[in-house]
């Protein structure tokens, strides 16, 4: 009896040792209340314990091989990214080169158009034009005016305006016409019905306005003919007269205004011209940048590409040791049960009797 106690605690410590030696320092297996391995089935359920033991350096690895894969997707994301914001500057440059050419254009038909730029934006204001002719009418009889303009009835003897009778057989007519212009115009008796009955003698008359005109302009015209017409022009607020003048001299300082809008407009248009010609040299730089930039592009995202593949192959490089590593590793275990399991029973024989005595 005391050389079988003896026995088994040699047994239970002898196993000890070797696990001891097979797994480190960590504790027995008998101090976690399992039991000496005793058959390959035995053999094989310690292994899978040692691997469940083993599995958190293997989650380690996978939670790796998860970051390096979502790193590599938020890498190719970032280019992707790059790449759009460099396409939307490469795409934004000639749309705002070709915005500053559609401004400079519309800046210039502004000046264009400004005051003194031309005839256009003179022609929106409108000077107080009063007509005035003397002639003895006969009862049921009246005056008018008809002239070039709309407000002169456009050569329309029933759309013309009539004259009002102010006395010493005169007659007067007061409009508004555009600034900047020539009007012909003539003057004709009507009856009743507004039937013309006689025109004013001699030529048609013509009335230059200026286009900075902002004084009111008196024409006192004669039934003769336009010769010798005179033409006052008087302060609109006050009254008063400015200037008397003739009809030629109106028409010369028309010709004059015109000449100094036409060579204002001629600078102008100059400054347009090579306002267009740097904005076509900014244009041509900005396309030459952009294609410059789509290559540079286009170059990156080739080495992010390369580099993304080295990475992703040094990845399974490293999963595929790592896997063999781990099947070096079982088989060392397999061994090293085996021999353990060879070492006990071997013990376990040895501590038995040769010849067992009767009691």
């Amino acid at each position: 009896v005391g050389r079988c106690g003896t026995g088994s605690v040699k047994t239970r410590v002898n196993s000890d040792n070797a696990r001891r030696r097979m797994w480190g320092r960590q504790p027995s297996l008998r101090s976690k209340g399992a039991v000496v391995p005793r058959s390959r089935r035995n053999n094989r359920t310690n292994i899978a314990s040692a691997e469940k033991e083993e599995s958190p350096a293997g989650n380690i690895f996978q939670h790796a091989m998860k970051v390096a894969r979502s790193k590599g997707d938020q890498e190719g994301s970032q280019g992707k990214d790059r790449q759009s914001e460099k396409q939307k500057e490469e795409a934004g440059g000639p749309k705002l080169v070709r915005k500053l050419i559609r401004n400079t254009a519309s800046i210039a038909k502004q000046r264009l158009m400004s005051n003194g730029g031309g005839l256009s934006q003179a022609r929106k204001r409108r000077a107080v034009v009063s007509l005035s002719v003397t002639f003895r009418t006969l009862m049921g009889q009246h005056v008018r005016v008809v002239g070039s303009h709309d407000s002169l009835g456009a050569w329309d003897v029933a759309n013309a305006p009539e004259m009002s009778w102010e006395g010493d057989d005169t007659w007067n007519v007061e409009l508004e016409l555009p600034c900047g212009n020539i009007y012909e115009y003539k003057y004709v008796v009507c009856n009743a019905n507004g039937v013309a009955i006689t025109w004013q003698r001699g030529n048609n008359a013509l009335l230059a306005v200026r286009a900075n005109e902002h004084h009111r302009l008196e024409v006192r015209d004669r039934w003769s003919g336009p010769e010798g017409s005179a033409i006052v022009v008087k302060n609109q607020e006050s009254g008063s007269t400015v200037v008397e003048t003739t009809r030629a001299e109106g028409l010369s300082a028309w010709v004059k205004d015109v000449e100094h809008m036409i060579d204002a407009g001629k600078i102008q248009v100059r400054e347009l011209q090579l306002e267009l010609a740097s904005a076509k040299q900014q244009l041509i730089a900005t396309r030459q940048e952009a294609l410059q930039l789509r290559s540079e592009a286009e170059a990156a995202k080739r080495m992010a590409k390369k580099s993304n593949d080295k990475y992703l192959v040094s990845l399974v490089e490293k999963e595929k040791a790592l896997r063999q590593k781990e099947l070096v590793l079982r088989q060392l275990q397999i061994e090293r049960l085996d021999k353990t399991k060879g070492a006990v029973d071997g013990s376990s024989q040895a501590s038995k009797p040769s010849n067992p005595s009767n009691p």
